[in-house]
C-alpha cells in the first residue's frame, strides 16, 4: 500500500469494502478518540529536525501527525519539543500533545497536564488526565480527583475515574463510591474499574446498590465485583464439588426479564444478610435460575461518545461477569449466617474536627461547585449531605430510624426536613442525601436529628418525644462573646464563608465567600490557557484581553485601573469584576477583597469558643495556607503586568514563551496545590484543596441525643 509522508498507510480505494471518507474527516474523528488509523513510524528520512519542523505545519492534521511520530521515536521527544503544541489553536492538535507527554521523561510535564485539566475541550482534558493516570503518580491523584468531581463532561469525568486506577496507590475510597452516582453512566463504569483495582476492601452495600444500577453494563461491572469481596469473605474452604444456582422466590423467578431476575437476585442478597432466611424460598418451593449472558442493549437513550469503543468485547465481558456473578451468588449462600455481622463498613468522618467522644459525624458537599452555568445563582451548593455512624444498634420491631435537618434542636415543631429513612448495616449507618432541586442545605439548618419512628408510616415531622431522639449535631448559633461589634455566632461565620456574605448580596452575587473565590481562581485557569492559544495564533489582541481578565480578577475593577493602560475596558463580568482576589486598601476598601474577607471569618473560628477543637486548629491552619496563595497571587498580578506591558512584537517573540510557561504554572499551582513529585506530598494547598476544607469546617459531630 502507498505511504504518506508521515509513514501512514493509505486505504486500497479499489477495495469493494472501502467505503470512501473525505480526506479530512478520518483523521479527525480517530484523533478525537486518541487513535490512528495505523501506528505511526518515523523513518530514516523522516529525521527528528523535520519533525520538529512538521509541528508548525498549516495543517492541523499534520501537526496531530508529526507529534505521533515524535512519540514513536526510540529516543523519546523532550519537553521543549512538545511544550508549544500544548497551547496550539487546535484541540486535537493539544490533546495529541497531552498524549506525547506519557514519553517524555522528568517532573517538567506535571503542571502543564494538570493544566490542560481545564481545556476548554473536552477532548484535551481527556487526554491530559489519561496522560497523568501513566506518568502523575501520586502527585495526580489531587488533580485527578478534581477533575472526576467536578468536570462538566461525562467523558472526562469517565477517564478521570480509569486514570485513578492506573495509580492505585493511596486513592481514596470514598471519592469513587461517591462517583457510583454520577448522573454518566460511563463515570460509573469507570468507577467501579477503578474501584476493582485498589486494593482495598469494598464495601458490600456500594456493591449490591450499584449492582441495581439503571445502566446495563454498570450492573455487570458493578455483579462482576461481587466474587472478590464474597470469595475473600468467606471463611469456609474451597467448594470442591458442583453446587447448585441459588435460587429466588418463584414469583420474581419466573419474570419474562432476565435483567429483573438479576435485580431480584441482588434484593434477595440484601434480604439474606439482613437475617432473612426466606429470602431464597416461597411456599416452600425452591426454583433454580439458569442464567445466560445477556444480548446488547438495544434502544433507548443515547449511547455516549465513548459506547462505540466497548462494544467489541461486550458480549465476552458479558459472559465472563455473568459467569462471576453466578460464583459470587454460590459463595454467598454459603456463608454461615454470622459472616455478615463480622463485615463492617468504613465510615469517612473529616478528621480532627468531631467531639470527643463522637458516635459519627455528617458533613455538606456540593455537587455544582466547579461549573455554575448561571454565576447568579447558588444552585449545587451545599446540596449534599453525608452521614455516617458506627456502633449503632438496630432500631426496635416495627421501629425505624429518620434523619431530619432542622434550624434549631431547641424548637422541633419548627421547620424540619425529612432526608431519609436510614438502614443499618453491619452497625453501621451510611447515607448521602442530595437534595433534587440542589438547595443550599446549609443555609436552611443549623441542626442534624435522628429519631426512632414507626415504619407503618412515614412521619411528616420528627417526634416531640424526645425519648424518640437517638443522635444529634448542632452547629453553634450562640454569638460569640469575644465578638463585640458584629456579635457573630459560629453558624454565621460558616454561612458568610459556604452560603451567602452581606457584602456580596449587596453587588448581586449569591454563595458564599471561599465558592466565589474558587470560582474566579478556576476562571484564572481558563484565561491563561486562552492567553497562551491567542499567543500561538498570533492573536496579539485577544492574548492582550485574557491578561486583562486575569487582572480584573485579581484587582477588582475598581483597582484594576493601576495595572492595565488607560482607557481598557474590563475583559470579565462586570458584576463579578466588583469584588477583588487581592486587597489594596484595608480600612475602605469595599467589598473587601476575597482573601482577606475569608481571613477574618477563619481567625474569628479558630477563635471561637464554640468550635470543637479540630474545627479550631483547621481553621488556623487554613488562615497559614491563605497567607501563602496570596504571596503566589501577587506573583501571578507581577507576571500578568509585565506580559501586558511588553509591545506587540515583544508578546509573540520566544522570549516571552517562558514568562506565559510560568504564568501558568503558577495560576496551576494557586488552583490546585503544589506539589512535590518526588516526595509525592502536597506542600503548598491551592484554593480547590482550601474551599474543601473550608466546607469541612461545617461538620456534625454527632452523638448519642442527651435531654
Amino acid at each position: 500500500m502507498e505511504q504518506d509522508k508521515y509513514g501512514n498507510e493509505q486505504a486500497d480505494t479499489s477495495d469493494p469494502l472501502h467505503v470512501a471518507v473525505p480526506g479530512d474527516l478520518l483523521p479527525r474523528i480517530l484523533a478525537s478518540l486518541g487513535l490512528s488509523a495505523t501506528p505511526v513510524v518515523a523513518t530514516d528520512v523522516l529525521e527528528r529536525a523535520q519533525l520538529v519542523a512538521d509541528l508548525k505545519s498549516p495543517l492541523w492534521d499534520g501537526r496531530v501527525a508529526a507529534l505521533q511520530s515524535l512519540g514513536k521515536l526510540t529516543t523519546p521527544p523532550t519537553f521543549a519539543e512538545v511544550v508549544d503544541a500544548l497551547s496550539d489553536e487546535n484541540a486535537f492538535v493539544r490533546a495529541a500533545a497531552c498524549r506525547v507527554l506519557r514519553r517524555v521523561s522528568g517532573n517538567a510535564t506535571f503542571d502543564p497536564l494538570v493544566l490542560a485539566l481545564n481545556d476548554s475541550e473536552w477532548s484535551v482534558r481527556a487526554a491530559a488526565a489519561q496522560t497523568l493516570g501513566l506518568v502523575g503518580g501520586q502527585v495526580a491523584v489531587e488533580p485527578l480527583l478534581h477533575a472526576m468531581q467536578s468536570d462538566t463532561d461525562e467523558s472526562v469525568r469517565a477517564t478521570a475515574a480509569q486514570a485513578l486506577g492506573q495509580i492505585k496507590e493511596r486513592v481514596p475510597l470514598e471519592p469513587l463510591l461517591d462517583a457510583l452516582h454520577d448522573p454518566g453512566w460511563l463515570v460509573r463504569e469507570a468507577a467501579l474499574a477503578t474501584l476493582g483495582r485498589l486494593d482495598q476492601p469494598l464495601p458490600l452495600e456500594a456493591l449490591l446498590a450499584a449492582s441495581e444500577d439503571v445502566d446495563l453494563s454498570v450492573r455487570l461491572s458493578a455483579q462482576s465485583l461481587l466474587p472478590r469481596f464474597l470469595l475473600t469473605t468467606s471463611t469456609e474452604p474451597p467448594v470442591s464439588e458442583p453446587q447448585p444456582l441459588p435460587t429466588l422466590p418463584v414469583q420474581e423467578a419466573r419474570s419474562n426479564q432476565r435483567d429483573a431476575r438479576r435485580l431480584a437476585l441482588s434484593a434477595g442478597i440484601k434480604r439474606w444478610l439482613a437475617g432473612d432466611q426466606s429470602a431464597m424460598t416461597f411456599d416452600g418451593e425452591r426454583e433454580t435460575i439458569q442464567y445466560l449472558p445477556l444480548p446488547p442493549a438495544v434502544g433507548g437513550r443515547s449511547s455516549g461518545r465513548l459506547r462505540p469503543l466497548l462494544a467489541a468485547g461486550s458480549i465476552v465481558a458479558a459472559v465472563l461477569i455473568v459467569a462471576g456473578f453466578i460464583l459470587a451468588s454460590i459463595a454467598l449462600f454459603r456463608l454461615p449466617h454470622n459472616t455478615a455481622s463480622q463485615l463492617s463498613m468504613p465510615t469517612s468522618c473529616p478528621a480532627g474536627v468531631l467531639n470527643a467522644p463522637s458516635s459519627g459525624c455528617a458533613f455538606f458537599k456540593s455537587s455544582n461547585v466547579s461549573d455554575q452555568s448561571s454565576q447568579t445563582t447558588d444552585k449545587g451548593i451545599n446540596d449534599i449531605l453525608e452521614i455516617d455512624l458506627s456502633h449503632v444498634s438496630s432500631p426496635a420491631a416495627g421501629q425505624s430510624y429518620y434523619a431530619w435537618l432542622l434550624v434549631s434542636l431547641a424548637n422541633p415543631e419548627g421547620p424540619a426536613l425529612l432526608l431519609a429513612r436510614l438502614s443499618v448495616q453491619q452497625g453501621t449507618i451510611h447515607y448521602i442525601y442530595r437534595d433534587p432541586q440542589q438547595t443550599d442545605l446549609l443555609a436552611l439548618s443549623n441542626a442534624l436529628l435522628i429519631t426512632e419512628q414507626s415504619t407503618q408510616s412515614q412521619p411528616l415531622v420528627p417526634s416531640i418525644d424526645r425519648a424518640t431522639w437517638r443522635y444529634s449535631g448542632v452547629l453553634s448559633q450562640t454569638p460569640d462573646p469575644n465578638d463585640t461589634t458584629h456579635h457573630y455566632s459560629l453558624v454565621d461565620h460558616l454561612h458568610h464563608l459556604l452560603t451567602s456574605d452581606p457584602e456580596l448580596e449587596n453587588v448581586h452575587l449569591s454563595g458564599g465567600l471561599a465558592f466565589w473565590l474558587h470560582l474566579n481562581v478556576q476562571a484564572l485557569t481558563h484565561l491563561v490557557s486562552a492567553a497562551q492559544n491567542a499567543r500561538v495564533r498570533g492573536d496579539v489582541q485577544g492574548t492582550r484581553s485574557s491578561l486583562v481578565g486575569i487582572l480584573d480578577y485579581l484587582d477588582s475593577a475598581v483597582y484594576v485601573s493601576r495595572d492595565v493602560p488607560p482607557g481598557t475596558p474590563l475583559a470579565i463580568d462586570p458584576a463579578v469584576a466588583r469584588v477583588a482576589i487581592l486587597t489594596f486598601d484595608s480600612l475602605n476598601q469595599v467589598p473587601s477583597g476575597y482573601i482577606q474577607h475569608i481571613a477574618f471569618h477563619l481567625a474569628a473560628i479558630a477563635a471561637s469558643p464554640y468550635a470543637t477543637s479540630g474545627q479550631r486548629a483547621l481553621a488556623a491552619r487554613l488562615n497559614t495556607d491563605l497567607s501563602l496563595l496570596e504571596t503566589r497571587f501577587q506573583e501571578i498580578r507581577q507576571l500578568a503586568k509585565n506580559l501586558l506591558a511588553l509591545n506587540d512584537s515583544q508578546l509573540l517573540q520566544p522570549a516571552a514563551s517562558q514568562q506565559f510557561q510560568t504564568l501558568s504554572s503558577q495560576i496551576s499551582q494557586a488552583y490546585l496545590g503544589q506539589f512535590n513529585p518526588t516526595t509525592h506530598t502536597l506542600e503548598q494547598s491551592g484554593i480547590s484543596q482550601i474551599y474543601n476544607n473550608i466546607q469541612t469546617l461545617a461538620t456534625f459531630s454527632l452523638g448519642a441525643y442527651k435531654s
